[in-house]
């Protein structure tokens, strides 16, 4: 048996986009939101920073440099928010539910980096305010393959696992936590050896011999079962399985 621990994620780095409708030539408008697995398994601080943002309306490329933050208000719901660098922050959740604050700057701009844009006046610092929207939740897992592989997965020996992890919400329909990259699971195989690399993700272990492979939740013990059968075996051409079995000449469903 393999036990695989979660992977966390805490820290959030990435552009921003700035919102056509809220915008004026003053000053930028930016939305952001942020979905969290909420639990004892998942980080509850998070460290958010403000990078440059794109506007659709100036092509392509980001604006200015990173956000200086000014000002951190407006904060509604069970988090707390406080500032710990001229561009980053951190959250820190205290229950499920939505969230949401405001953060106030300045977009430092560089000399001709508006000449391109005219939503903006022509400047060297930019107010901005960003409106950040977050929504904790405790996640239950989905364990499946590939939609190619029908209704049963088979792979071949020695393949890695098609084994993606969902996060579902309380209403049962998929979310995205940015704060995990995948839940525990445990692994156990039946006339099969099982390989991993260090600090490798569920899709990661792969599985040598002629039997099956089933990979189970750990939080809440959803599971999935993996057929795997040696390289050399013929794949039926007909049948219910012939789904499965094409799938298994893949190097991964």
């Amino acid at each position: 048996m393999l036990a695989i621990p979660a992977r966390a994620r805490s820290t959030f780095n990435g552009h921003n986009l700035a919102s056509i409708d809220r915008s004026t030539p003053t000053r930028m408008v930016v939305e952001g939101r942020a979905a969290l697995a909420f639990g004892p398994e998942y980080p509850a601080s998070v460290t958010m920073k403000l990078n440059p943002v794109i506007d659709p309306r100036c092509c392509c490329d980001p604006l200015g440099t990173a956000v200086t933050i000014d000002e951190i208000s407006a904060v509604q719901g069970a988090i707390t928010v406080m500032q710990t660098g001229p561009t980053t922050f951190v959250v820190n959740v205290l229950e499920e539910g939505p969230s949401s604050f405001e953060v106030s700057g300045v977009l430092t701009v560089p000399v001709g980096g508006l000449d391109l844009c005219s939503a903006y006046d022509d400047t060297r610092e930019l107010p901005v305010t960003w409106f950040m929207t977050v929504r904790a939740e405790r996640p239950r897992w989905r364990l499946e393959a590939p939609a190619e592989c029908g209704a049963r997965t088979v792979i071949q020996s020695n393949r890695p696992l098609p084994i993606t992890a969902v996060a579902l919400d309380a209403m049962g329909k998929p979310f995205s936590p940015q704060n995990v990259e995948h839940p525990a699971v445990t692994v156990v195989g039946s006339g099969v050896g099982l390989r991993v690399p260090e600090g490798g993700a569920p899709s990661d272990i792969v599985a040598t011999g002629d039997g099956k492979v089933v990979v189970t939740a750990t939080e809440d013990g959803a599971s999935h079962e993996i057929s795997v059968i040696p390289a050399a075996r013929p794949a039926p051409s007909t049948g219910p399985s012939a789904t499965a079995a094409s799938c298994s000449h893949r190097e991964t469903c």
